[in-house]
Parts: C-alpha cells; sequence; structure tokens
C-alpha cells in the first residue's frame, strides 16, 4: 500500500478475477476488494472498462468492494468515482466490513452503494450478545431502507446462519459455506 504497488496488484487480482468468473457463468456476481490507493488512481475507470472489454464479463456482474476508511480522506472525489462506476461503467458498489473502525452514516448516506456487508465482530456473538442481535436487526432494517442487499461475513456456525436468517439477514458469506478455494474446486462446486 505505501509503496503504490497495490494499484498494480489491484489490476492484476480484478482481471484474473473477471476472467475466470467470466469462463464460469454469465449468472455469477463477482466482489472484488478495492484499496485506498486503487479507488484514488485516476485511471480507476479506464482500467475497469477495459478489464470488463478484455474479459467479457458484463458489468453488472462485478462488484467493487471499499471499506469505509478508504474514502475518509476524499470524500467528494470517492463519491464522484463510485457513482461514475455504477452509472457510466453499470457496476456494482459494495462497502466492505460495515460497522467497524470509523463508521459513520454519514457515508453511508453519501456513498453510491449497492451492497453492504456486516463485519464479522456483529456476527461472532448473535447467539450471546443480546446488541449484537439489535445491530443486525437494525443494519438488516437501514439497508431495506436505503434500498441495499446486506450481507452479513464471517459466518461459521449454522447457529449464526439461522439466526441471521431469524433477524431478516438473508445473503451471508463465511466458512460456513466454503473456505477459499483454488479454481478447479470451485469449478467442481458450481
Amino acid at each position: 500500500e505505501r509503496s503504490g504497488a497495490i494499484v498494480e496488484i489491484d489490476a492484476w487480482v480484478l482481471e484474473q478475477a473477471c476472467a475466470q468468473v467470466h469462463q464460469w457463468s454469465e449468472q455469477l456476481d463477482l466482489h472484488v476488494n478495492l484499496s485506498p490507493r486503487g479507488l484514488v488512481d485516476p485511471n480507476l475507470l479506464d482500467r475497469v472498462r477495459g478489464v470488463l472489454h478484455r474479459t467479457g464479463l458484463h458489468p453488472h456482474q462485478l462488484c467493487l468492494e471499499i471499506t469505509e476508511t478508504a474514502v475518509m480522506d476524499r470524500v467528494d472525489e470517492a463519491v464522484a468515482k463510485l457513482s461514475a462506476l455504477r452509472s457510466d461503467v453499470g457496476i456494482k458498489v459494495g462497502i466492505d466490513d460495515f460497522g467497524i473502525g470509523h463508521s459513520s452514516l454519514r457515508y453511508l448516506k453519501m456513498l453510491p452503494a449497492d451492497v453492504l456487508k456486516l463485519d464479522k465482530a456483529f456476527i461472532d456473538n448473535l447467539s450471546v450478545d443480546a446488541r449484537d442481535s439489535a445491530i443486525v436487526v437494525a443494519m438488516v432494517n437501514l439497508a431495506r431502507s436505503f434500498g441495499l442487499v446486506l450481507v452479513a461475513e464471517g459466518v461459521e456456525t449454522d447457529v449464526q446462519r439461522r439466526e441471521l436468517r431469524a433477524l431478516g439477514c438473508v445473503f451471508a458469506q463465511g466458512f460456513l459455506f466454503s473456505p477459499p478455494v483454488p479454481p478447479e474446486t470451485m469449478e467442481l462446486m458450481l
């Protein structure tokens, strides 16, 4: 990140992931994290357009995920760039790890987002801490009010999955469903 090499790493990861998902199916969505440096890269829009063109992935299949901390220093620039990615390029935008660090409802209100990913910190103790359940319910309602898809991160047990479902959260990711796997294993899973 400090050296600036992360921008090239972002570009490589995006290219590889888009090419792989395009090979698998036009019905899969791809979520790729974007570093704070990648977000302020002046060539980001052209880079994303180029990757989509070269790989054949449809823009609606791609969601670039950013953390709130990625936009804190340059909010106006980030909002403009994310808006252009959504409207001009046609991709989705996700806010990753929501609820930790410097979370602010102001950023949620300002950022053009489609997906809100609730941090694992609120999932870990769902069955033992009623406050975590209350936060999940609040986030489900907030996401619904904003027209966002809410995804619970870090789901590791069936108890967490059932409780999230009961609280109204229908999308989740985590080791309960699968650890990270290489493309060959994913092909078998698909």
